[in-house]
């Protein structure tokens, strides 16, 4: 991955320059993912995990202590929105699960969950697991089918898995609980591709609510490169492609994460889009400080909010246009120091086929390509399966509701050389009809030189802590620092002096200023959205 993907750098007034480190940073009540492994052990052997090396799997136990916890809870846990007790190991492997479960249940964290094989979830277990309120359950699961299941996790028993899930479900149904939700997490390989559809069919089973799937993290010496599906990559998007359609039947399960498409590939052909060189110019007014975009000849337009949330007519008939929503920026006017993440969601009743990010013209505009709508367009969003459960579970009727999400980081650059701009940006989405419509508008106004708020291109050391077994605190799990930020067993620890210590200031300022260490340039948390990045497929 090379280090322009992560944007221009951004630039401040010399002498008014703020502390974009600290003060994105936030620390107080609910406002920190909390990651924190209460064990360094597994019970499996996994193929593609760090687990199968011997130094690793023999390594000496080490199990987080009731009073440790309690005591490193009272510093941690009142921020935490979200509280995850495992990590890269297996919490159910810990003496002390089910008392740090009712230790943390304690500070009633609004999302308390853990990961896990399943293979030791026993009833005693997950009666605690009922009894403590956890909101979510993810069951690590790399095969749909025995034989599959137990060749890939090496020590597990897929019956004894499957006895484990039933019995937690049928408490929770017992007791008529919604919670916790159970969620199935697949790591994509060959051995297991052409298994997709029967994962669905094992979680209508199971009562397991979400699946979530991540591309395979090839590690060096663990001989598992003929397992990556970048090897092949039309046959991977086949699959995918049947995957999908079968989720599309469940009543009820959802996919909430899920690697894009390979090389861009659609589900079927884009339709064309037509574009116009006018004859004459587009006017234009300026002034010395911004250059000023004209407003945009008026097309027909279908504004989210116009749209109710039944949208079926009385005759039946879905949308007969794409519509849609930009979550973000949410203010309708924003300023930007050179780069913004524009987010939101888009859907039409047969299919979108992509959703471009055009821009009102301006004088310099002489020769770039302007469309039918007068606008110019600086690219295309990318879709992103499975980012958008919400937007499947208010619009059920409609299909192809995983692909509803995208995002665009557009920079100045991309619309202007001037130092300062302000463009007027239109978001449209096209179906594979042939329709396209406007599902939402945003002025931005970029500065080289602004105390506008930068743009991350990782929010993880400004919201997220991982806290390990031995109280050692990181940035988050998939970060690989050289060393601890800090450790919250050293009595007197304070998690604020940690937070706001050197090594997350700066880890922050890096990621501001564009200058990624080289632990961010292939990490693992962005392989599904850099499918076509061949960095992310080699070992490490």
């Amino acid at each position: 991955m090379s280090k322009s993907m992560f944007g221009p750098k951004p630039t401040s007034v010399p002498g008014m320059e703020k502390d974009w480190a600290r003060e994105l940073a936030r620390y107080g009540e609910r406002t920190l993912k909390v990651v924190w492994d209460i064990s360094n052990k597994c019970n499996l052997r996994c193929r593609m995990c760090h687990f199968s090396f011997d130094h690793v799997y023999y390594q000496a136990a080490h199990f987080t202590s009731p009073a440790l916890f309690e005591r490193m809870a009272a510093s941690a846990l009142p921020l935490a929105h979200t509280l995850i007790l495992s990590a890269a190991n297996e919490p159910l492997i810990s003496p002390h699960f089910v008392d740090i479960l009712r230790i943390a249940a304690r500070y009633s964290v609004p999302e308390l969950l853990f990961l896990t094989n399943g293979q030791l979830l026993i009833p005693k277990i997950a009666d605690a697991i009922l009894e403590t309120g956890v909101t979510q359950v993810q069951i690590s699961i790399d095969g749909a089918t025995k034989e599959t299941y137990e060749y890939i996790r090496r020590g597990a028993k897929f019956d004894r898995l499957v006895r484990n899930l039933e019995y937690l479900s049928t408490r929770k149904r017992q007791l008529g609980r919604s919670l916790p939700r159970l969620q199935f997490n697949v790591v994509l390989m060959r051995r297991n591709l052409e298994e997709l559809p029967l994962f669905v069919d094992l979680a209508e089973k199971l009562g397991v609510e979400w699946i979530a799937a991540r591309h395979l993290l090839m590690i060096k010496g663990l001989e598992m490169e003929q397992e990556t599906l970048a090897h092949d990559r039309a046959g991977a998007n086949l699959q995918f492609r049947r995957f999908f359609a079968r989720i599309e039947r469940s009543k009820t399960v959802t996919v909430i994460g899920f690697p894009d498409f390979f090389n861009d590939e659609p589900l079927a052909p884009e339709a064309a889009s037509v574009r116009n060189q006018p004859d004459a110019s587009i006017n234009s007014a300026g002034s010395a400080q911004w250059t000023i975009w004209p407003i945009a000849r008026i097309f027909r337009r279908t504004p989210a909010h116009d749209i109710p949330p039944d949208t079926r007519s009385n005759s039946g008939e879905l949308a007969p246009l794409p519509f849609g929503w930009v979550d973000h920026p949410a203010q309708e006017l924003t300023e930007a120091n050179n780069a913004i993440q524009i987010e939101g969601w888009a859907l039409d009743r047969q299919q979108i086929a992509r959703v471009t990010i055009e821009r009102e013209p301006c004088l310099d505009d002489r020769d770039r390509a302007i469309n039918e709508r007068w606008l110019v367009e600086v690219g295309e969003a990318r879709i992103q399966n499975g980012s958008r459960p919400d937007v499947g579970r208010a619009f059920p009727q409609y299909p192809h509701a995983y692909r509803a999400g995208w995002s665009f980081e557009l920079r100045r650059e991309m619309v202007s050389s001037a130092d300062r701009v302000r463009a007027v940006v239109h978001v449209i989405a096209h179906s594979v009809e042939g329709a396209s419509a406007e599902i939402g508008k945003r002025v931005i106004c970029f500065s080289s030189d602004s105390l506008a708020e930068p743009y991350l291109f990782c929010s993880k050391p400004f919201d997220s802590i991982f806290i390990d077994s031995k109280g050692d605190v990181r940035p988050y799990p998939d970060c690989r620092p050289e060393h601890p930020f800090g450790s919250l067993a050293e009595e007197g620890a304070a998690l604020r002096d940690i937070w706001f210590g050197k090594d997350f200031q700066a880890l922050r300022n890096r990621i501001i200023n564009r200058d990624p260490p080289p632990m961010c340039q292939n990490c693992a948390y962005f392989i599904n959205r850099n499918v076509d990045d061949p960095e992310f497929f080699k070992p490490r």
